[in-house]
């Protein structure tokens, strides 16, 4: 079910100057405790200044700027005109399942936050054959190694999320792609190939300035005691932000008789990474760290604003930036970054870069130094903020987005998904059926392995039914599958 519209009315409005294009925004938004949700509401405020914008939520009490109609997406499909561009905000994670299956379905530009999204895939409910075939189309090479332990035995490990690369489907069904960072841009065209270049495009993820009371008023009002050194995390709890190197560092500061004080401002994934264990696990943190779990945006911005030392650590990096970095830069925060990925892109003078080799001792360093030099604090948190003023402004980010959707409804999408695109030729003959005893279980025992059917053709073959499958064999492997129990 395509929704791409037929005919030419989509080149003849782009012709027209000042030409205010009609939007469906597709992402997850406030209450949603989503980061990405936070994002949209601030873009969407900036965005209704310069489009014709429309919300697509499932949530009709999701918060918009006023007078913006939020609709389900069951509407978008069934009464959008056909000149609308689809927008389309991709994140690595279950809240964003069926607008990832929508932006397959109704090209548009699409928002990549992370690179990869195998986690994305994994919840979407493929079947087997279908996320084999993502994982071939991937990487062919580990997918021969790695495919029957992710998919037969549910057996992965942490490098699979890193090794297969799952963002080809939404590269070639998007007429522009939108990353925010030029190590995001490399990574896709050096998996996916240069014939990508001019569909991607790179706009540096945008601050938002926010009001903040002096840091001792938050200091106070947030409970931090006495005059502690307060280093700040946030945002969900996950192993790639590396809590095992603070807690590490944060503990060998305690034991040399700093007075430090370390909050993770963020919910916990315990499944993913439990840092509550981790925390009481180390006696030198007793009564010396927090978890607050999920907090507003109000709430976010206080920790931010009272802190001495914002980290904001990720190794590895899969593509992805961070808004709570940017936050922090606006608030004039003395940020310490990895020197990796999106990150390493900041000014030096901006942040302080902490290798990944060795990664505690360097964190070590940067900590102690920074903690002697209340000055050189406050010059990286000057430029820091002067960067976020200059550099990543709301307004100037939702200018430039409004004309990539000007220029992403005058482009056709590249190509077909992976799962929809049959190969001419591509042909399995299943055999032969009773036609009382033929079922869905003897059919997918006799289908070849790595062999995604896109439909099935019957013929007649006397009394029996001959089957034949037509579809995408990605593997070119002939083994059948072992017969189901």
């Amino acid at each position: 079910m395509s929704r791409l519209p037929t005919g030419g009315s989509l080149m003849r409005r782009a012709e027209r100057t000042n030409w205010i294009v009609i939007v469906y925004h597709w992402s997850p938004l406030p209450p949603k405790p989503n980061g990405i949700a936070d994002y949209a509401a601030k873009l969407n405020m900036a965005l209704s200044q310069h489009l014709d914008l429309v919300c697509v939520n499932d949530n009709p009490f999701s918060e918009v700027p006023p007078g913006i109609q939020v609709i389900d997406p069951m509407q978008a499909w069934r009464d959008a005109p056909a000149d609308v561009l689809p927008v389309y905000q991709i994140g690595n994670n279950p809240d964003h399942v069926g607008i990832c299956r929508a932006a397959l379905e109704w090209p548009g530009l699409t928002v990549l936050h992370d690179l990869r999204l195998f986690y994305l895939y994994e919840v979407m409910g493929l079947g087997p054959a279908h996320f084999e075939a993502m994982l071939i189309d991937s990487n062919p090479i580990m997918a021969r190694v790695r495919r029957d332990a992710i998919i037969r035995e549910r057996r992965k490990i942490a490098s699979d999320y890193v090794c297969f690369d799952m963002t080809g489907d939404l590269l070639r069904r998007s007429r522009l792609v939108l990353v925010h960072s030029h190590y995001a841009r490399t990574i896709l065209l050096r998996h996916h190939g240069a014939a990508y270049a001019d569909r991607i495009a790179v706009l540096p993820h945008f601050a938002i300035e926010p009001a903040a009371a002096p840091a001792a008023d938050m200091r106070a009002r947030l409970g931090v005691p006495g005059e502690a050194f307060l280093i700040v995390t946030s945002g969900f709890a996950t192993r790639a932000k590396r809590f095992d190197w603070v807690a590490e560092a944060v503990a060998g500061l305690v034991a040399r008789g700093h007075d430090i004080f370390w909050v993770h401002a963020g919910a916990e994934r315990p499944a993913e990474f439990d840092l509550s264990g981790l925390i009481t696990g180390c006696s030198r943190l007793a009564g010396r760290a927090r978890i607050t779990g999920h907090v507003s945006e109000a709430d976010l911005d206080a920790w931010l604003a009272a802190a001495d030392i914002v980290l904001n650590l990720r190794f590895p990096s899969v593509g992805e930036s961070s808004g709570t970095l940017a936050r922090a830069m606006a608030l004039g925060r003395c940020c310490i970054v990895t020197r990796t990925a999106a990150y390493d892109e900041c000014p030096e003078d901006a942040v302080v870069k902490c290798s990944p080799f060795e990664p505690v001792a360097a964190l070590d360093r940067a900590l102690c130094a920074l903690i002697a030099m209340p000055e050189a604090r406050a010059a990286f948190g000057r430029n820091a903020q002067a960067f976020a003023r200059t550099h990543l402004p709301v307004g100037a980010f939702a200018g430039r987005f409004a004309d990539l959707c000007r220029e992403a409804v005058t482009r056709a999408p590249p190509g077909a998904a992976l799962l929809d695109r049959p190969v001419a030729g591509d042909r399995a003959v299943l055999g032969s059926f009773d036609p009382v005893a033929m079922s869905a279980a003897a059919l997918d025992a006799r289908m070849p392995h790595a062999f995604v059917p896109a439909r099935l053709e019957m013929y007649q073959d006397g009394p029996a039914i001959r089957v034949e499958a037509i579809g995408l064999d990605v593997a070119k492997a002939d083994e059948p599958r072992a017969m189901p129990t």
